[in-house]
């Protein structure tokens, strides 16, 4: 799978060697704040054992608000992350040409999407993404992971992806290689500020 292949990259292989957390999904920045990046939880979002271990131990520290109930639980992972002694970040993983991998909505609502013409339009879609790209840039041939895909749509989607008989390409035309995380140099940055605490008022819930 496009998963499987992206985290056998060898900067994922030689940070878990290490003992060093992973934390990888789609960033979103909370309300357009760059001190508050978190992965989506819609998108879903990997932790490697490091990082998983990491979590474990921190959740029940104050600074990670383990009585707090709320639907917001990818912002307070980021958050417990970040607060810990580690320091661990969301990385970037979109691919090399600045296509995510993991999505918040379903492919048709990710092709459709356009940012709204009117800058002072209120959009919380653009308001949290970070370098958003519209139309069939939206999304990487090596794409992770879609949110609200009904039973039907995934089994098609898998046989239109995988099982599908696949023609030869043209003569001329290149194959685009599958690309890994390896290509960003920053992708497992270390260090930064403590993340600060969720504010009052957390973002909407999306529409189904």
């Amino acid at each position: 799978s496009n998963l499987r292949r992206s985290l056998a990259s060898s900067k994922i292989a030689q940070a878990t060697k290490r003992g060093q957390p992973v934390y990888a999904g789609r960033r979103f920045k909370q309300n357009g704040n760059w001190e508050r990046v978190f992965n989506s939880g819609g998108a879903g979002y990997v932790l490697n054992r490091p990082a998983l271990r990491l979590l474990i131990s921190v959740l029940d520290k104050p600074f990670c608000q383990p009585k707090l109930r709320g639907f917001w639980e990818d912002v307070m992972v980021a958050m417990c992350l970040k607060k810990s002694n580690r320091r661990v970040r969301a990385v970037d993983t979109k691919d090399a040409y600045g296509r995510e991998r993991f999505h918040p909505f379903s492919p048709a609502h990710h092709l459709n999407y356009h940012i709204p013409v009117d800058s002072k339009a209120k959009d919380w879609y653009l308001d949290y993404s970070i370098d958003l790209k519209q139309g069939p840039d939206c999304c990487s041939a090596a794409t992770v992971s879609y949110h609200y895909i009904k039973p039907k749509l995934m089994a098609h989607m898998d046989t239109l992806l995988h099982r599908c008989p696949r023609p030869s390409p043209k003569p001329g035309f290149e194959k685009t290689p599958f690309e890994s995380f390896d290509q960003y140099p920053d992708i497992l940055p270390d260090g930064g500020p403590p993340g600060e605490p969720p504010p009052q008022q957390h973002r909407r819930r999306r529409r189904r």
